[in-house]
């Protein structure tokens, strides 16, 4: 939740949140990072402050299982969906699947 808290301050979603995309620290366990960030845009501008439109775009973006329900119904990705993204991928890790 902190990183993309953190990843969020900056402008940023990730746009594709999902377990594999979770790395643990070589030497501390607790330090948990988010990689692959090929899908992720900025969603609001720094210089004017304005936030993305919400548009519909027609394609999937993310991963199928874990994406959100926005996604799937073909509309721009923002914070929340990274959010909901991030339910679904701890959804999985408590299963164990």
């Amino acid at each position: 939740m902190e990183r993309l808290k953190y990843i969020h301050s900056k402008g940023i979603i990730h746009r594709d949140v999902k377990p594999f995309n979770f790395v643990i620290g070589r030497n501390d366990p607790n330090n948990i990072n988010l990689i692959d960030f090929g899908l992720s845009r900025k969603y609001k501008s720094f210089r004017t402050g304005k936030h993305i439109k919400y548009t519909y775009i027609r394609k999937l973006i993310g991963s199928f299982f874990f994406t959100s329900g926005n996604s799937m119904k073909g509309y721009e990705l923002s914070r929340r969906d990274d959010l909901e993204s991030l339910g679904y991928t701890l959804l999985y890790l408590a299963k164990g699947l």
